[in-house]
This record gives C-alpha cells, structure tokens and sequence, in this order.
C-alpha cells in the first residue's frame, strides 16, 4: 500500500464517519496531506513502541499516544475550519 493510501487509510480508520471527507481534503489540500501523514508516521511508532517492554518503551508509548491524540484533533480541527464536516452526530 502507497504512502498515500495508508495516510488515508489511517485518518478514516480513526474517524470512519468521516472517511469521504478525509480522502477530500487529502485530495484537495498539501497541507491536510501533511497533518495525515504525520498521524501515520506517529501511528506507526506507536505500533513500534507498544511492542517494546523496556527500557524507554513505556515512557515512548506515552509520548506518541498523546502525540497521537493531538494529530487526531488536528485532523477533525482541520476538517471543521474548511467546512468539510457534514453534522454525522459527533466524532469517530
């Protein structure tokens, strides 16, 4: 799978209530493409991370969950102040 489709992939497994908007805004905008594929870059060392039990593992896992959930805000942040978000009845 691309770059390109796991970016995508990721953000509408995270809000799949939201997935057409998401693949939009990738489509029309560098600067949503970027926010996704920081949360795909984020997402994938958390994986990483969740498999270490030593050393810096619990204190990383730690770091990127809240990286996470602030990539996570962005992306809904972001939708909303481009009007992309139909009213769905709340988050993913």
């Amino acid at each position: 799978m691309t770059n390109r489709k796991e970016a995508v992939r990721i953000a509408a497994e995270y809000f799949p209530r939201y997935a057409g908007d998401i693949e939009r805004a990738y489509e029309e905008s560098s600067d949503f493409r970027s926010v996704c594929a920081d949360l795909l870059a984020c997402d994938r060392a958390l994986v990483h991370w969740s498999k270490v039990n030593t050393g810096d593992g619990p204190s990383r896992r730690e770091e990127y969950g809240e990286l996470l959930d602030s990539l996570k805000q962005e992306v809904l942040d972001w939708l909303v102040a481009h009007g992309l978000l139909r009213d769905k009845g709340g988050g993913g």
